[in-house]
């Protein structure tokens, strides 16, 4: 009897666990860093001594990181496209699609910026510039 309840405790472990490795996943995935690091945290308190989890930790600090620095380069191109910079902020704004291609935000500013640096050089006569851009 003993046997079957260290068994059954075991397999419950092991789906919780599971369940815990699935959910940080699909945090890191949709790109909800802070969803995924409280995930890792709570896998953690259950299950410290697991080293999967110790080195998913790690890769959500690392997403985070590059998350905070995409975003400080989405600011700065914000900044420089109000000063009529855009070759500087599009630049900026594909370094920061490269650190979380994740990041709807990003994606979309630097999209819509795209396209009106082309509508720019289209109506300024400059038809192969603009392609270029899209």
């Amino acid at each position: 009897m003993d046997r079957l309840r260290k068994r059954r405790d075991q397999q419950t472990q092991e789906t919780a666990r599971s369940r815990a490795m699935q959910d940080i996943e699909l945090h890191l995935e949709s790109g909800r860093y802070d969803r995924a690091m409280t995930a890792v945290r709570a896998a953690l308190s259950e299950f410290p001594s697991d080293p999967e989890l110790h080195g998913l930790e790690e890769q959500v600090q690392s997403h985070q990181q590059k998350a905070a620095r995409a975003q400080d380069l989405l600011n700065q191109a914000r900044v420089r496209n109000e000063a009529d910079k855009h070759e500087e902020s599009l630049a900026l704004l594909r370094e920061a699609r490269q650190l979380d291609s994740r990041s709807s935000i990003i994606r979309t500013v630097f999209l819509n910026s795209l396209l009106a640096q082309a509508q720019e050089l289209k109506d300024a006569g400059n038809w192969d510039g603009a392609e270029g851009l899209v």
